[in-house]
């Protein structure tokens, strides 16, 4: 750790987010929110002030969502395999529903987004796998706290053995899912105690220089901007809600970006629609306009059902017009 800067973590309960640098407080809301609301940690730490720029770049964070056709479990066993055999350093939790991994980096300044994107490409070029490419050198992402329950299966984020992924059933790690229990085999919130192979990734062949960050128009005239008629629900919702959460934002960033509006009409938007304190937060801290707009293309608006799942629709009629599906 460097000196004199302190080390922020970053905790999300469902419209609340709690910075802190006492680790003790978020035991503490582990132990009081657990089973009651699906909470949430950044998967990196941040110095001083929380930002893409502060980030403790130290990891490679992958995310295996569930599908009935079963194929992200071989993925998340197959990509155990190929860390194991070349025993890279890295850890496995079940989330309670997937499956999440943390590989651990190199201390390097090659460390960025970008970079980690390139060698997990090339990592699931290489095994013939997939994980959710939106979690991937995110430096803002969250991912479920250890030993919190997934409100939707009521099954805990819990460690496992690389043991446990390759030779139990998904249905036996479902069962052994069903009670967490505090004991020090779980280590704490990040320290997950079982940690396979010696050699952290080194990221210099996979380097991708930063692009120059775009500046942030403050002095923005909102009162020509109009947003089209007869939106989807879900954006006319995203609309009316000045305290936005990040998700949410992103969803509208996108769909405005893919529909047409130029970057700073988007800023504009956002700036007619959200608090000024969340404007600035989004712009300003996060600069998620900004990496949606130009560095992300590749996402897309969700579809409509991924929407519904995460309580974002607004509408039992709504066959989803406008929207990815």
């Amino acid at each position: 750790m460097i000196a004199n800067q302190e080390v922020i973590y970053e905790m999300f309960i469902p419209k609340q987010r709690i910075s802190t640098t006492d680790v003790n407080k978020l035991v503490e809301y582990q132990r009081l929110y657990s089973g009651k609301k699906d909470l949430y940690l950044s998967v990196y730490h941040y110095r001083n002030t929380v930002s893409t720029a502060t980030a403790i770049v130290d990891r490679i964070f992958l995310d295996f969502d569930y599908d009935e056709d079963m194929i992200f479990f071989n993925d998340v066993r197959t990509v155990a395999k190929f860390l194991y055999d070349s025993d890279y350093t890295f850890c496995i939790r079940f989330s309670g529903r997937g499956f999440h991994i943390f590989i651990s980096l190199e201390e390097s300044d090659y460390n960025n987004g970008s970079s980690i994107k390139k060698w997990v490409q090339y990592m699931h070029q290489k095994t013939n796998t997939k994980s959710d490419r939106a979690v991937v050198g995110d430096l803002r992402r969250v991912s479920r706290m250890l030993g919190s329950m997934n409100l939707k299966t009521h099954l805990f984020c819990i460690p496992i053995t690389y043991n446990q992924l390759m030779n139990m059933s998904y249905d036996d790690i479902c069962l052994m899912a069903r009670r967490f229990h505090a004991t020090d085999e779980y280590n704490g919130l990040f320290n997950d105690s079982y940690h396979y192979g010696s050699n952290y990734i080194d990221l210099s062949k996979f380097y991708v220089k930063p692009q120059p960050s775009k500046s942030i128009k403050t002095n923005i005239d909102i009162n020509n901007i109009k947003v089209q008629q007869s939106l989807p629900h879900c954006i006319e919702n995203m609309l009316k809600n000045p305290e936005l959460g990040y998700h949410e934002r992103g969803m509208l960033i996108l769909y405005l970006r893919d529909d047409g509006y130029s970057f700073d009409e988007i800023l504009a938007i956002l700036k007619k629609v959200l608090s000024d304190e969340k404007y600035y937060h989004c712009t300003v801290e996060e600069e998620q306009p900004a990496y949606l707009y130009f560095t992300r293309e590749d996402l897309l608006f969700a579809s409509c059902q991924t929407l519904k799942d995460n309580g974002l629709c607004g509408s039992d009629s709504c066959r989803g017009n406008h929207l990815y599906l």
